[in-house]
């Protein structure tokens, strides 16, 4: 049985971790975060952050490999600014937010109604705020979510930008993780 890996994420990005759990093999079990990124109040209910010790009674018979995924919070050692570096390359992001797009991904887009609300933005002001600081949209599209072409042009439409996807797929964050894990392994203290 493969080792349970405890990824600590933001609730935004957990379809993409459970994606790259299972095409690494790896029996994940999340952890929550605090995200960021978005405002105040009612925000989406991230998984119980399970300690070890709980796992360990849970019936893995060995302690869990406890990785510590910088998603969003930039809490490991060398992690990401944004999650937005987790889903594509630094240099890749940075243009695009230094040449003024913003950037979403398929969770925020999931809940984006929400989150305006959540911002005290109608539409009159998320079009002024957006306008002011962006001049398109862009989804970073990981292959998660079926509806972020749909969702993507909605949100685009109420904000009154133009919009496009970059299909950026899993492998950033694939590889982020398995660096997590493997040095999570050489740690004789973890498993």
């Amino acid at each position: 049985m493969p080792p349970e890996v405890l990824v600590l994420t933001c609730p935004l990005l957990q379809e993409e971790v459970e994606a790259v759990g299972r095409a690494l093999g790896l029996r994940v079990r999340l952890g929550g975060l605090t995200c960021a990124c978005l405002p105040p109040g009612p925000r989406p209910t991230p998984a119980p952050t399970p300690a070890p010790a709980a796992l360990a009674e849970a019936g893995t018979p060995r302690r869990p490999l406890v990785v510590l995924a910088s998603l969003c919070a930039g809490l490991a050692r060398g992690g990401p600014p944004t999650c937005f570096h987790l889903l594509a390359s630094a240099p890749l992001v940075d243009d695009l937010l230094s040449g003024g797009s913003h950037l979403v991904t398929p969770g925020w887009l999931r809940h984006w109604r929400r989150h305006l609300a959540d911002m005290g933005l109608d539409q009159e002001t998320a079009r002024a705020l957006y306008g002011e600081a962006s001049h398109e949209v862009v989804l970073l599209d990981t292959g998660v979510a079926a509806d972020g072409a749909a969702e993507l042009g909605a949100f685009a439409a109420h904000v009154g930008l133009p919009h496009r996807t970059l299909p950026v797929g899993l492998d950033e964050l694939r590889l982020r993780l398995e660096a997590q894990v493997d040095e999570a392994r050489r740690d004789p203290g973890v498993a």
